[in-house]
């Protein structure tokens, strides 16, 4: 095998022009494939997702600040916040802000209101009282019955109770975040804060993360009024159905039309590549046929032409993922290299038929 190695970097040597230029096409044709099957991937887990929780006619806010002017929640901005959140539960929030000491790096997301009902989290838990601590399916550090220091001001030990179900996710300003890597805290706003400093610029991640069930015109508009009185965010409604379907819908259509385009253009860069390996092949009949002679099997001739196939389409392959800003973090190296390996084979179906029904012999003669 090293030495069909050696042979096959010989071949990129001959013509190291024509084999740059073929992946070159390959990085470009892959990484925008792969952007634009991203973008459709992504707008529809949005639009299921979001398809899912239509009943619950979800309406979150995109804000916006007074120039110039001071963001807090004056005491009746946060007795509202709790009677929606805690009292009502006609709304959830989120804050994704805290931290754990002992888990710096771990992504902490608090779920207050109905968080738990919208994004149907089941959960068992020894004690109703105290917030509920859930982990993520794949979050490691953390597992059931371990226990986590909480709060600035004041400090609780919680247990985690029980793990997320795989694939437990929940929507912010458009977009799925997962749960898998998360430690969840389900929490009531009142205690919540309790925990941190009143002070604390919690409840501005409150409101800016707020989300509505089911409100009423005049309900949304009172909403709207007396967070702009009492705390100086502008709150722009905006309808998670609605945006789903006008946003990601347009999105889905757009992309996909360039997948299309970029797929086949995927599709002639592999013919491209295969009419090279033939041409390759042309020029070394007469190479190929001595290695017959000097003892080399058929299987080395074929193991060359692969090795050559997987050098040129192995760097784009893993390559082309990190290039451009993907909607979703790009596949693990393994999952790379076995794609690499299947385009590889793919591309060697035509050339290893056709050098296996050639007459390599008579390229020998002297007028071969």
């Amino acid at each position: 095998m090293k030495t069909q190695f050696r042979f096959a970097l010989r071949d990129i040597w001959k013509r190291p022009v024509i084999f740059i230029f073929f992946a070159l096409q390959l990085i470009v044709s892959i990484a925008l494939f792969s952007y634009y099957y991203n973008t459709i991937q992504y707008g529809s887990e949005y639009v299921f997702a979001a398809g899912k929780l239509s009943d619950h006619n979800l309406t979150y806010f995109s804000p916006d600040f007074d120039s110039g002017a001071q963001r807090s929640a004056t005491p009746q901005a946060q007795e509202m916040l709790i009677e929606i959140l805690d009292l009502q539960r006609s709304g959830y929030s989120m804050i994704q802000s805290i931290g754990l000491d002992s888990y710096p790096d771990m992504d902490i997301v608090v779920g207050l209101g109905a968080f738990a009902d919208v994004y149907d989290i089941n959960f068992e838990s020894s004690s109703n009282q105290g917030p509920i601590v859930l982990a993520g399916s794949r979050l490691e550090g953390l597992t059931v019955g371990d226990t986590i220091e909480f709060g600035l001001r004041e400090r609780e030990t919680l247990t985690v109770s029980s793990r997320l179900p795989s694939g437990s996710n929940y929507i912010t300003f458009g977009q799925v975040k997962s749960l898998d890597d998360s430690l969840l805290i389900l929490a009531d706003t009142g205690s919540i804060v309790d925990f941190y400093f009143r002070g604390y610029d919690l409840w501005q991640e409150i409101i800016v993360n707020i989300t509505l069930i089911n409100p009423g015109g005049a309900e949304l508009a009172e909403f709207i009024i007396a967070m702009r009185e009492e705390s100086n965010f502008i709150l722009h409604p905006v309808k998670q159905q609605s945006y789903g379907e006008q946003h990601f819908l347009g999105i889905f259509y757009g992309s996909l039309l360039y997948l299309i385009f970029f797929g086949i253009a995927l599709i002639f860069t592999g013919f491209g590549i295969t009419a090279n390996i033939l041409q390759l092949m042309s020029s070394n009949m007469r190479e190929y046929a001595i290695h017959l002679l000097s003892g080399a099997g058929m299987r080395e001739l074929y193991a060359r032409i692969i090795i050559y196939i997987f050098l040129l389409v192995t760097p784009p392959v893993i390559i082309s993922p990190h290039i451009l800003p993907m909607p979703a973090p790009p596949p693990p190296l393994p999952a790379l290299v076995l794609v690499s390996l299947a385009f590889t084979l793919l591309l060697a179906l035509v050339p290893v038929i056709k050098l296996s029904k050639t007459d390599l012999i008579s390229y020998l003669r002297s007028d071969g």
